[in-house]
């Protein structure tokens, strides 16, 4: 039975305010919000400051904030390019890693930061395959029932948030933890809570036991993240994605959590018990 839907995302332009069932593929996914992913292009803002990106949710970046470039597929670089490109990507490992090339993990690179606006990373790089929950079921839910999540850690994770902090300090954590080169804090903080769990049991975990012969830093990513890999690959025709839901690392709601819908191309707020697909990434 579809639970009551509760909560709107709100953007004045560019969102559209819609509160419904989804039925997609045959799967029913409670949907809180559904998110227009052709408004997203400007969304993505760097803080001068902290060099944090997040996702505002309008048109136009905060003061002290600039918009983040998400660069293009096959894209060699641009002028004034101020990153030192790496050429370690292709099969061999010596060609320069751009949008769509075979990264040192054996998936795609989906994103180049080619203004440098993220201080530790420069790539993108999505996992080759998805990750398998327990019992090799390809889909799982966002957390489990493990009574470890909300103010007093004590409460169970797929009805609580995963956060001890309330009010303006949930709202910042949130923000960090949906925006560009976010997930992997939000991937740490939803394990922390879930220790002495099999990480095959929920989607942070699966993300973060993630691994290839070359590689093992994997994790969820967040809402934009998620996004721009549908976008730069999937919607170039590149890459292996089933066409339904993949959970994100960002939370919604103390018991909804972002997804993204790789067969439509936009975002959704899920109930944390649903079953979603993950593709990991890693950053580097």
């Amino acid at each position: 039975m579809l639970k009551n839907l509760a909560s709107i995302f709100r953007n004045k332009t560019r969102l559209l305010l819609i509160v419904f069932a989804l039925i997609v593929g045959g799967i029913g996914a409670q949907t809180i919000s559904l998110l227009d992913d052709s408004s997203l292009d400007s969304l993505a803002c760097i803080n001068l400051t902290t060099k944090v990106v997040t996702n505002p949710g309008t048109l136009k970046c905060p003061k002290g904030s600039e918009r983040l470039d998400l660069g293009a597929q096959g894209a060699n670089g641009a002028s004034g390019m101020k990153i030192t490109e790496l050429s370690i990507c292709g099969s061999s490992g010596t060609s320069l890693c751009k949008i769509g090339s075979r990264g040192p993990g054996g998936g795609l690179i989906f994103f180049v930061d080619y203004n440098d606006q993220s201080p530790d990373f420069n790539y993108l790089e999505a996992a080759p395959t998805d990750g398998v929950f327990a019992s090799s079921a390809t889909t799982g839910v966002w957390a489990t029932t493990l009574e470890k999540c909300g103010a007093l850690s004590n409460a169970n994770c797929q009805l609580n948030s995963i956060y001890t902090q309330t009010g303006v300090a949930l709202a910042t954590i949130n923000g960090l933890h949906s925006g560009l080169f976010g997930g992997q804090a939000a991937t740490d903080a939803i394990v922390a809570k879930h220790s002495g769990i099999a990480k095959n049991s929920y989607a942070a975990g699966v993300a973060d036991d993630y691994s290839t012969a070359t590689k093992s830093d994997y994790y969820l990513p967040t809402k934009d993240e998620l996004l721009i890999m549908q976008k730069n690959l999937n919607g170039e025709g590149l890459g292996v994605f089933a066409g339904n839901l993949y959970w994100s690392s960002s939370e919604s709601d103390a018991t909804i959590a972002w997804s993204q819908f790789f067969n439509g191309g936009f975002q959704t707020s899920n109930y944390k018990d649903f079953s979603g697909f993950v593709r990991p990434v890693r950053a580097f």
